[in-house]
């Protein structure tokens, strides 16, 4: 699994988890289609949710290759916490993925977006964040840990941080 969407459809969580197909990685065989695959689910919690997904993936979810969680914007404004807290206490995940928020979207259209310069389409978002925040002012690159970090410091909003260094300089 490389990138994680996470909306709230009814009251529930809805994860769609883009997931390499090993099958079509080989570099001796001619793309047939989608080197991912996009599995989606719905429950109460996330944890259900993902165990749901066992009855559409013959593989299980192997979650410490991520490298985005994509939450759409009513959940973000719920709160992220409880996912965060949820993915931090999976033996599994690295705390080295990225985080974003869609807009006008769903996190599952965001993970299910197939991009036409990346094989894989998670690699794509993380390639593009990075360039964007290289060359645009507002998008800033934030891993959970920087989140982490600045969630702690007392007066430090994370979602403007980078605007208030900058005016600081």
């Amino acid at each position: 699994m490389i990138a994680l969407g996470i909306d709230t459809v009814d009251d529930q969580y809805e994860i769609s988890l883009q997931v390499v197909d090993p099958s079509q990685m080989s570099r001796n065989r001619a793309m047939e289609r989608s080197p991912t695959i996009v599995f989606s689910s719905r429950a109460d919690t996330l944890f259900e949710a993902l165990r749901k997904l066992t009855t559409e993936s013959s593989r299980k979810m192997y979650m410490s290759h991520l490298k985005f969680v994509i939450f759409d914007e009513n959940t973000a404004r719920k709160g992220i916490k409880k996912p965060l807290d949820f993915l931090f206490r999976d033996h599994e995940v690295r705390p080295d993925f990225h985080l974003a928020i869609v807009r006008g979207s769903s996190a599952k259209d965001a993970v299910s977006f197939v991009a036409p310069t990346e094989v894989l389409p998670a690699m794509d978002m993380y390639k593009a964040l990075k360039v964007s925040e290289k060359t645009w002012a507002p998008t800033s690159a934030v891993d959970v840990k920087d989140l982490l970090q600045r969630l702690t410091k007392e007066g430090i909003e994370p979602c403007s941080y980078r605007h208030s260094i900058e005016q600081s300089e």
